[in-house]
């Protein structure tokens, strides 16, 4: 968070202090996390402050990453997000910014994630619910993509899987007979609102993907040759195959738990 080389630890606990919440970040130093300390609060104890707390990569294009921090249950569950911007002293100690939900009892920011350069402009962006919507917001650049009504349980950055040079998204989704795992690809107009993969599962006994998170590489390269096999079972119009998409989201499926 303030450029120094080493990486740096948050912590959250939205129920400190009577449920007022706060965040803490130990930066990193070359003996490891250090005890000094930064410490955001809530200002009241009904707003859930730090319900999520996370680095959500540079968001201003500065060349320092930022803190994001949730607050669902703020000014009467219309919810806010604010953000920590980074700097060579570290984050600041008040919000840079707060981006509050659109509605009261809309909970913007139940569920948020980083998600990475989706539409390759160069910042990197970040991704909250509002109510029963989720919205992509694009970092400095202007613009956000409205994903629409989601019953959405569980979402999480994916990286690039089709190695497009644009990082994707994928979200866990349940309603009452089914669950889903859905893959929304980055592209030069951000997150398509499409989902270019479906999976689904109409065992009631069981969730799948009910939580995500991402892995990284771990399947061996597939051949460019393979391009015109792997690419249907994406169903996207894209010049990239998948990299043993079937296994890629192994991963992120993990182990189907039950309810």
């Amino acid at each position: 968070m303030d450029g120094d080389g080493f990486s740096d630890l948050l912590a959250r606990a939205s129920a400190w202090d009577d449920d007022r919440g706060a965040a803490w970040l130990f930066p990193g130093s070359t003996v490891g996390v250090s005890t000094a300390r930064i410490r955001w609060m809530g200002d009241d104890r009904a707003s859930s402050f730090a319900a999520s707390a996370f680095g959500a990569g540079d968001l201003d294009g500065d060349g320092f990453d930022d803190v994001m921090v949730t607050a669902h249950e703020w000014n009467d569950a219309q919810g806010e997000v604010l953000v920590y911007a980074g700097s060579s002293s570290g984050p600041a100690g008040t919000a840079t910014w707060t981006v509050p939900g659109d509605t009261s009892g809309g909970r913007f920011g139940d569920i948020a994630a980083p998600l990475g350069d989706a539409n390759g402009d160069g910042w990197d962006n970040v991704i909250a619910s509002a109510g029963s919507s989720l919205e992509v917001r694009y970092g400095s650049s202007s613009g956000a993509t409205d994903l629409g009504p989601l019953d959405v349980n569980a979402l999480s950055a994916a990286g690039d899987l089709n190695a497009d040079g644009w990082d994707d998204l994928v979200l866990g989704i349940q309603d009452r007979r089914t669950s889903e795992l859905r893959v929304h690809l980055g592209g030069d107009g951000g997150i398509d609102v499409g989902a270019c993969m479906n999976l689904e599962d109409t065992d009631t006994e069981t969730v799948i993907a009910q939580r995500l998170a991402e892995t990284g590489d771990t399947t061996p390269p597939v051949d460019t040759a393979d391009a015109a096999k792997n690419a249907p079972m994406c169903g996207c119009a894209t010049s990239a195959p998948f990299p043993s998409p079937a296994l890629a989201l192994l991963a992120l499926l993990g182990l189907r738990r039950r309810r």
